[in-house]
């Protein structure tokens, strides 16, 4: 097992799905244990880790989502919301 510390000082920019996923990964922790712990639907988390910024929820459910999935995983929560929330506005930004 991994420490999550050791991911606190190098979030990746720009913070993606994918970059959480394996993050998430190398600590051993499975989705399904994190949907258990936060009630979140595993779609959800799925489309978060896949950066399917057309499935997410509204920013308002996104931000409480990346907050719980941040927390279960050890990572600094403000950090998750605010890189992985640029890069989802982005994403959304060059789909249209």
């Amino acid at each position: 097992h991994a420490d999550s510390t050791q991911f606190m000082e190098s979030l990746p920019e720009p913070l993606t799905g994918k970059a959480l996923k394996g993050i998430r990964e190398q600590l051993g922790i499975s989705l399904e244990e994190i949907s258990t712990r936060t009630r979140i639907h595993l779609p959800y988390l799925e489309f978060i880790e896949g950066d399917r910024y057309d499935k997410l929820p509204h920013e308002v459910y996104l931000r409480g989502y990346l907050i719980h999935y941040a927390r279960v995983i050890g990572l600094d929560a403000h950090r998750v919301v605010q890189g992985y929330l640029k890069t989802a506005l982005e994403g959304q930004n060059q789909d249209h």
